[in-house]
């Protein structure tokens, strides 16, 4: 970024290590950080630098990969990772004419200024903005289909660079871009300034995450699947549900119900359980009712339940009390900070469940 050190790496550098060094399943892999030295220009203040490191950056990268001729698991991408201007110059390296797209797939940019300078001091640095936007906006469904990119902005503690700088509306399809602001951002939900966002403790931690889950685990690399790598990173950066198995997940997975545990049928419009220790299991049903013309009726659940598979729905026979099977509802939920509360909620439209006089709601506790 402008005036950056290339030393800024170590945190995502570190973290990856000591992930890869547990040696789980999930995180076996190793990444191989390599780090541009800009010289701490001022690239944020002077425009003519940003096309020069942008042809650094092209070197750079074909200098990576003719690092792995001939090895057994030879990468056939890179990763982008941007602070501040470095972001643009990520998106700047796919206009160079010499550049094979297809060796990047995926840039992460922090606190990066997408939508145009924050001060525009000089016409390079007007020009740059606008050759770069324009080829985005022009390519986005063509040769740039392939590439997702996640920009997260630090929110009211970033004096330097406002979040709605930081967003790629207007610029990226929505469908291979994230845009989102650390104090929102799932398992962060803090406000970084525009040098914290680099080492940021809890934003490192849950890049790295996204990072090792868009591996593929057949190839060891960078898996070519855009729509999984969205996945992920709309998991991590938008609507983490808390499952540690979410690419996994059924959104219609049916969990079989133990006839032996007790109903109890809360049909207050609010109600509140609480209890320190749960000596037995418990299913709270919660009967729906089909109002004519209240089609946009919903329900909101906050659990701190840690069983995955906590809240489903069913639709009981008429000849019966109970339900055998539902149909789970935790691919809705949604964490809630505090961090480590384990706090969630979920809420269900009718008219995302096809609600009869018959629906229920019910609660596994625990």
């Amino acid at each position: 970024g402008n005036a950056g050190s290339y030393k800024q790496v170590r945190s995502l550098g570190s973290v990856a290590l000591r992930l890869a060094e547990k040696g789980t399943n999930i995180n076996k892999h190793h990444f191989n950080y390599f780090v541009v030295d800009f010289n701490e220009e001022l690239s944020g203040l002077y425009g003519a630098v940003l096309t020069r490191q942008t042809d650094f950056v092209f070197h750079c990268v074909q200098k990576i990969m003719s690092i792995y001729d001939g090895s057994e698991s030879q990468p056939k991408s890179v990763v982008l990772v941007g602070h501040s201007m470095g972001g643009m110059i990520a998106r700047a390296l796919f206009t160079n004419p010499n550049f094979d797209h297809s060796l990047v797939n995926t840039i992460i940019t922090q606190a990066t200024p997408h939508q145009k300078p924050v001060a525009a001091l000089d016409v390079d640095l007007q020009q740059f903005y606008s050759r770069v936007n324009q080829y985005w906006i022009s390519h986005g469904t063509t040769t740039l289909q392939h590439v997702t990119i996640v920009s997260t902005g630090g929110g009211y503690n970033d004096e330097q660079v406002r979040y709605a700088l930081t967003t790629l509306d207007r610029i990226v399809s929505p469908d291979r871009a994230v845009s989102a602001s650390t104090t929102s951002i799932p398992k962060a939900w803090l406000s970084t300034d525009h040098l914290c966002a680099v080492w940021c403790r809890q934003m490192v931690l849950l890049t790295k995450r996204a990072l090792f889950d868009i591996v593929d685990r057949n190839t060891g690399q960078i898996s070519s699947n855009a729509d999984l790598r969205m996945k992920v990173f709309k998991h991590h950066f938008l609507s983490n549900n808390g499952i540690p198995d979410y690419l996994n997940l059924e959104g219609n997975k049916t969990i079989a119900l133990d006839p032996g545990v007790k109903w109890e049928i809360q049909t207050d419009r609010m109600w509140k359980f609480s209890s320190r220790k749960i000596l037995a299991t418990t299913y709270f049903v919660i009967p729906l009712l089909v109002q004519e013309g209240q089609n946009n009726d919903a329900i909101i659940i906050m659990s701190n339940l840690t069983n995955p598979d906590w809240v489903c729905y069913c639709d009981i026979p008429q000849s019966q009390e109970k339900c055998t099977v539902c149909t789970s509802l935790s691919s809705h939920s949604q964490l809630l900070p505090p961090m480590y509360s384990n706090n969630k909620y979920v809420k269900v439209m009718n008219q995302d469940i096809a609600v009869t006089n018959d629906t229920h709601i019910i609660i596994l506790v625990p």
